[in-house]
């Protein structure tokens, strides 16, 4: 349905940077400028199963099964507001295969939800501490100059 995928990609491209005093109010906007017709209704059908691969839905997402035995965690509580936290990152994951970057302050939770959502998903979790002089590029590269003084990535 294009008009869902009109609407998860908003989401995926706008939710995920905010507060989350700002969160309902971007997404209400998304849901009237972006999404004609009834969205409750829209947001009430399933996502599709796609096609090759095992899969897991999670709050909704399918979700690559990786190669460990999938658990959940029972001890893990899905607070409401933990669960809000949750629907945007397997938003993010179920798009692909790339690294996801996790952002924000010290002990809010963040590596016991991806643990979870790995451990749930028979994913592995690779953990990498940044702190505030980490710079983007010693993750992704930047352009310099060899010897010759060419510009190299």
């Amino acid at each position: 349905n294009i008009q869902r995928s009109l609407y998860e990609g908003f989401c995926l491209g706008f939710l995920t940077q905010l507060d989350r005093a700002s969160h309902p109010i971007v997404q209400k906007l998304i849901c009237q400028h972006i999404v004609s017709g009834n969205v409750k209704s829209l947001l009430k059908q399933p996502i599709p199963e796609p096609k090759g691969g095992r899969l897991i839905q999670v709050e909704g997402y399918w979700i690559a099964v990786g190669d460990k035995e999938p658990t959940i965690d029972e001890t893990y509580i899905l607070t409401s507001s933990v669960k809000l936290n949750l629907r945007d990152i397997v938003r993010v994951v179920s798009a692909g295969t790339y690294p996801v970057l996790i952002q924000g302050e010290t002990s809010v939770g963040k590596t016991s939800l991806i643990q979870w959502l790995a451990a749930a998903t028979g994913n592995h979790c690779v953990r990498i501490n940044n702190h505030e002089h980490t710079d983007i590029q010693e993750y992704i590269g930047c352009y310099t100059s060899d010897s010759s003084g060419k510009l190299v990535f």
